[in-house]
């Protein structure tokens, strides 16, 4: 899935998001249309680097260190690095727009860069960690309130929420994904991006609602009664770092509720819907797997900090349900090998109704290696 070369792909609604190659960057595809297109590249090409460096530390997968670095190079490239107050550190984590920058994008690929940068010491990648959190710090959290404003733009400088976040009432947004401020207070003794963290934190405990999610804020629809499905893993797993830091057993309550929330959500076979409602109701159409391997990493947070052994029998049925999603003999060569993401509602055609996005791929790769090292799979 990564883009090999420098011309712009197609961008999934026909913006143009301003970066200067595409080399590295991952990408989605359209069974429907034989079409490559991107969304939020740079945080989906972080978190695929992620996923492999995870896989290398367990198994020997040298020939794919080539691709991590260029995976990584294009993450890098996304940093702002003129010497300018107002614009320097700025990751251009473009979502659906050209214009914003987005916070949690800008946060995810932050995730993948910090596992990049404790495998390799590259200060590159140290330089532009410490350069971005602290320019998010500065322009984005709302210090004192544990939310941080949605989006940046780089042309007029104004920094703001996305009016779906303001609409629902709150100023900003209480992300906490990766724990990357307080891995970056760990790695740097700055003890500003702990409280940072534990504000967000705090703040995410107050909110709270229903048990284990947070469906008042975005990505989740609050007037629809409808839930990310990778909401209570941005926002619940992060916990688990909370508790082993602090010891605060609130956090690490929060981060079970957060997990037996996907338990119940979980399908009979291992998936889950895209729109799942309150009452876990879901439609027909809308798998996610994405959603569901996700959840196998919050199980597995909680594992590797020995408090999840009830959900080993949860991570063994989303990935084995996820095995059977994987495309293995294909006539179409550029399906093989992925994981299906969800199956199109029907349109009247015979077009197959496959959407094939990276991130089902990235987090079960991400998840399966974790479970092979705690052998949970037989």
């Amino acid at each position: 899935m990564i883009r090999a070369e420098g011309a712009a792909p197609i961008i999934k609604d026909g913006s143009a998001y301003p970066y200067q190659s595409w080399t590295g960057a991952l990408r989605e595809y359209d069974a429907r249309t034989h079409q490559w297109f991107l969304f939020a590249p740079l945080w989906h090409t972080a978190q695929a680097a992620k996923a492999i460096l995870i896989a290398q530390q367990w198994n020997a997968l040298d020939e794919f260190r080539p691709a991590v670095q260029t995976m990584i190079d294009f993450v890098m490239n996304g940093a702002v690095r003129e010497n300018q107050a107002e614009t320097e550190g700025l990751l251009r984590g473009h979502e659906g727009d050209s214009t914003w920058c987005n916070t949690s994008c800008a946060l995810e690929a932050l995730d993948g860069l910090m596992v990049y940068e404790s495998l390799s010491s590259d200060p590159r990648a140290a330089k532009i960690i410490d350069q971005s959190l602290s320019w998010i710090s500065r322009k984005a959290y709302l210090a004192g309130k544990g939310l941080f404003l949605d989006n940046y733009n780089p042309v007029t400088g104004e920094c703001t929420s996305l009016d779906w976040t303001l609409r629902c009432g709150h100023p900003g947004r209480p992300l906490l994904d990766g724990a990357v401020f307080l891995r970056q207070a760990i790695r740097t003794g700055d003890p500003c991006y702990e409280t940072i963290f534990l504000e967000t934190a705090g703040r995410l405990l107050k909110e709270e609602n229903p048990p284990g999610n947070w469906i008042q804020f975005p990505p989740c629809h609050a007037e629809k009664g409808i839930i990310h499905p990778r909401h209570a893993y941005w926002w619940g797993e992060p916990m688990v770092a909370a508790w082993q830091r602090t010891g605060d057993d609130r956090f690490l309550a929060c981060a079970r509720r957060a997990a037996d929330w996907y338990v119940k959500a979980i399908r009979l076979d291992g998936g889950l819907f895209r729109a799942t409602s309150l009452d876990f109701r879901t439609p027909s159409f809308g798998q996610e797997m994405s959603g569901a391997l996700a959840a196998a990493c919050l199980w597995l947070s909680l594992c590797e900090a020995g408090k999840g052994d009830e959900y080993a029998e949860s991570i063994c049925l989303v990935l084995r349900f996820a095995r059977e999603l994987q495309f293995l003999t294909t006539e179409d060569s550029n399906l093989r090998g992925a994981i299906l993401e969800t199956i199109h509602p029907p349109d009247g055609t015979d077009r197959p109704p496959f959407a094939i996005r990276d991130l089902g791929t990235i987090f079960y790769v991400q998840a399966l290696s974790r479970a092979l090292h705690l052998r949970l799979l037989s």
